[in-house]
Order: structure tokens, then sequence, then C-alpha cells
């Protein structure tokens, strides 16, 4: 018999045990004259292959770029199946920065939906405010995707990342890299894709364990590109970084 403070109507409550063989072994009395098995292990296993179960029911697709930049607007597009579930869900979607530091972005775009139907879709409009400085120094930007059931305790998340370009850089020779030993005409072509200029530039390419060095002498305007064009020595030595 066990007593129910909170049901003023019915102050008792009986519960029956179902006998199992399993069950005969869990006595309890305070002389501790019968031991008790420990069973954790066999629910655990019960417990991971009833999450399986969602895990291959449950899919994401998630369509956005890989690579990103700014003065740029791009659709990204969340889908999540739940088959056939009708418990109660609560889908998530998060866009955030540089998660894997103690100190990331959080809630650039945040979506939250409470519901019973198994089909989500959330579809937005992302772009970076090329005026915030704080996206100068920042990569990689992900979407988080999370499905959680309370009534169960599961979560099932999925991820996509994008990089924020802020430079795109070329490198053009006349001599195909894999004939060693050769002088060769190198081109190196940088162009500043941030909204600000970049000055104290420096270069390094290492080519045949040769360091080759230069620097930017003057500021780098956005969107305009410097050409560096230099010829490698025939005979080289080691370099040690």
């Amino acid at each position: 018999m066990v007593f129910d403070p909170f049901i003023a109507e019915t102050r008792h409550k009986s519960i029956f045990l179902k006998i199992e063989e399993k069950m005969l072994t869990q006595g309890l009395n305070p002389y501790n004259e019968y031991q008790i098995e420990d069973v954790t292990e066999e629910h655990d296993n019960k417990t991971t292959k009833y999450f399986e179960v969602f895990d291959k029911a449950i899919k994401f697709d998630i369509l956005a770029k890989n690579n990103i930049k700014f003065w740029s607007t791009f659709d990204i597009r969340i889908r999540c199946n739940t088959q056939t579930s009708t418990k109660e869900k609560i889908f998530i979607v998060e866009i955030c920065a540089d998660r894997r530091l103690a100190c990331f972005i959080r809630n650039i775009i945040y979506h939250k939906e409470t519901s019973t139907k198994c089909f989500f879709v959330y579809r937005i409009q992302f772009s970076i405010n090329p005026y915030n400085q704080i996206w100068y120094s920042r990569n990689p930007i992900e979407v988080l995707c999370n499905l959680y059931y309370p009534s169960i305790g599961y979560v099932k998340l999925a991820t996509h990342t994008m990089e924020l370009k802020k430079f795109k850089m070329k490198i053009y020779t006349n001599t195909p890299i894999t004939e060693l030993n050769k002088s060769r005409k190198i081109q190196m072509e940088f162009t500043n894709l941030l909204p600000v200029s970049l000055c104290n530039l420096i270069f390094k390419i290492l080519v045949e364990c040769h360091l080759y060095t230069t620097q930017l002498i003057f500021e780098l305007m956005p969107s305009q590109t410097f050409h560096w064009l230099f010829i490698t020595d025939e005979k080289v030595g080691s370099y040690n970084s």
C-alpha cells in the first residue's frame, strides 16, 4: 500500500507486482538476508535498442552553402522527418559561431517549435552583417538542429558547417609541382574579401624547402587584389620552421 498525499480522494493505492522468476531474487528486509541482483545493464541495453529505433526513424536534411562571404544572402532550409511518431517533440534550429571555443556566439538565429506533427520544415534567408567587426575573426559558422522528445529524454542533433571567406588566394606556376629542383615562376593572387582595408600583411610561401617572403607596404582595400610574382632557385637548401 502506498500513501499519496497529493490525491485527497484516494489516500491509498494498491500496487500489484507480476511475479516473475527474476523478481523472486529481489527480496528486501532489514537483515540483508537476500542479495539484490543488479539488472542495470539489462535495462540499459533495452534503452539503447529503444533509442536506436528513433535514430533510424528520424531524418534531417540541411540545405545550405559550405562557403559564405560578406555582402551575400542565401537560403538555409532544414527538413526533419520523424516518420510516424506522434509524441510531443521540440524542434530547435540555431545558428552559432566558434562553437568549439569557450566563448562562442550563440543565437545568431534561433527558432523553436513544439508540436506532435511528424514533419518539420524551417527556411530562412541568412547573411552576415559586414559592418559588425566581430565577424572579422570568427569561424566556423554552424547550423545546429535538435529534435527533442521530453517524455523519454531522447534528443537527436544534426549540424552543418559554413566557412566565412575573408580572403581569396590563388597560386600559379609555369612548371608542374611534380618536377623538382627546377627554376620556376610563381605567381600569387590575394584578394581581400573583408569590408575593411588590410595593412602590414606578410606573405610566406615555401617552395621545395625554400621560404620566400614579401611584405605589403600599402593598404589593401576591400575587393582589391595583390599580385606577387617571383622566380625560384634551381637548387635550394633545407629550411627548418
